[in-house]
């Protein structure tokens, strides 16, 4: 096809033209930032939009190799990534000169997971299909790929450094960048996926990431501190709110967003960074404090053992227990963990709660404590196999911030748990009005954090053991008043 910018494909209705719908001049930011991208020159307002919105006094005077945008949710983001990414397999042709005779080159759309990156795959399709000069490049559509005749591959893949080695590259779309999570570490992965992904790429391919703002952390923050503003850069950074790049989206969905909570709101449309998020725990404060190879420690003759269990009635939580003791060096010791999952073989709510009384009879434990949510069935349940059962006055919250010094301190033993490293590796300091903390779970975590809610409430428990003790009765005493 022949050689013409994108913007001159954008307005001819003959080619790209008919995919910005009726109202195509509300596109117009978005093309300032196409411009920007590509190298493309900008009359003196489209020069005052490029400035606003990448703190340079002069746009590239020629392409960008790479490019971070930071825009608000709702923005047009997924669709304009769409854009570039059909342009380049369209329009040009760079590429060929490195080809060798049979060799296929890709462009990856990686994004949070499969589902996020079939949003932009979908756009793509649409577009291919809007013009039959476009159909006819198509040589096959598969589920999570489209082949064309230029030997290109548009491909999803997944959020995997692993997964993204091998083949050369003419671009790559990395689509909510900030908030990928690798589901074994629970660690945002980009850093590792670009660094794969940058050697593979051709001379005059782009790379491309794209996200709503979040926390001051991670490679799309660093590369936005480092590259924002900077003209002696081939990587263009773009900043801008929801409203700047999308006109039509309503103001009022905004103003009701921020009336309930600022921070994240301010965040996904305004694309501010946010100064209320951290990790709570860091991969090597936990690797820290587990030691290599353990998976458990069987009871010992002697030893006063602490049991805290985190129920579930069955439907979405799993079931956990942990026991543990203080060890004479003051140590906290993990000594058990158990989980069952729900859905697992067997998997009932009673049964449950007998093993696990089972099991912590094997250690002498007659007394567990239970995350204060549990359900009104379980103290009867536990009642009934000779255990006894009270309520932690501590929110899971709060048992996770109670926890950070003695991780900190390396004063914890855990178990060498994969699940559980993957549960602390998840879990989020949050900065509330006023100044206090509370802990959630980052982004994309599909699950709540049981195991480490279960071990959370042991270590708590071990503390202080006359402590942890008195307060046991003296919930105890307090139930009695309302008997």
């Amino acid at each position: 096809m022949s050689r013409i910018d994108i913007i001159e494909a954008l307005n001819d209705p003959k080619l790209l033209g008919p995919v910005l719908g009726r109202h195509p001049e509300t596109w117009d930011t978005w093309k300032v930032f196409l411009k920007a991208v590509f190298g493309l020159p900008m009359d003196g307002r489209e020069l005052e939009t490029f400035q606003k919105h990448t703190g340079r006094s002069e746009p590239p005077k020629g392409r960008s190799e790479e490019v971070f945008a930071v825009v608000g949710r709702r923005g047009g983001k997924s669709f304009v990534t769409s854009l570039i990414t059909s342009y380049i397999v369209l329009f040009e042709d760079f590429w060929t000169t490195d080809l060798a005779p049979g060799e296929k080159v890709v462009f990856p759309i990686i994004a949070t997971d499969r589902l996020q990156a079939r949003v932009i795959f979908n756009y793509i399709q649409g577009i291919l299909n809007s013009n039959g000069l476009f159909k006819d490049q198509v040589v096959q559509q598969k589920i999570e790929e489209i082949e064309l005749k230029n030997n290109v591959s548009i491909s999803i893949r997944t959020p995997s450094f692993r997964g993204v080695r091998g083949p050369k590259y003419i671009g790559a779309a990395l689509d909510e960048l900030a908030f990928w999570r690798d589901q074994e570490t629970f660690a945002n992965p980009a850093d590792e996926i670009i660094k794969a992904i940058r050697p593979a790429i051709v001379d005059g391919g782009i790379l491309f990431g794209i996200s709503s703002a979040y926390n001051r952390a991670g490679v799309f923050y660093d590369e936005y501190s480092e590259n924002f503003g900077r003209v002696d850069t081939d990587t263009l950074i773009w900043h801008a709110g929801t409203l700047d790049m999308n006109p039509t989206f309503k103001e009022r969905k905004i103003k009701k967003a921020v009336n309930k909570d600022a921070a994240h709101a301010r965040a996904e449309y305004y694309s501010e960074w946010r100064d209320d998020l951290s990790s709570l725990f860091s991969s090597a404060t936990i690797e820290n404090n587990m030691v290599s190879g353990r998976q458990e420690l069987r009871p010992i003759k002697g030893i006063k053992y602490f049991a805290f269990c985190d129920p579930s009635g069955g439907r979405h939580d799993s079931f956990t227990l942990a026991i543990g003791h203080k060890s004479n060096s003051g140590k906290k010791v993990v000594d058990l963990l158990r989980e069952v999952k729900p859905g697992q073989a067997g998997f009932a709510p009673s049964e449950v709660v007998r093993e696990f009384c089972n099991t912590v009879k094997g250690y002498g434990v007659r007394e567990i404590t239970a995350d204060k949510y549990g359900a009104a069935w379980v103290q009867e349940a536990f009642r009934k196999e000779g255990i006894q059962l009270v309520y932690s006055e501590l929110t899971a919250s709060d048992l996770y911030l109670n926890m950070l010094p003695d991780l900190s301190n390396n004063s914890v033993e855990l178990l060498d748990s994969k699940r559980l490293k993957v549960e602390l590796m998840g879990l989020m300091r949050k900065t509330m009005p006023g100044g206090r903390d509370k802990v959630v779970p980052a982004p994309g975590m599909d699950s709540h954090a049981d195991l480490a809610n279960a071990v959370a409430g042991v270590i708590h428990m071990l503390r202080d053991e006359q402590r942890a003790l008195i307060g046991v009765l003296g919930y105890r005493r307090r139930e009695s008043i309302f008997d």
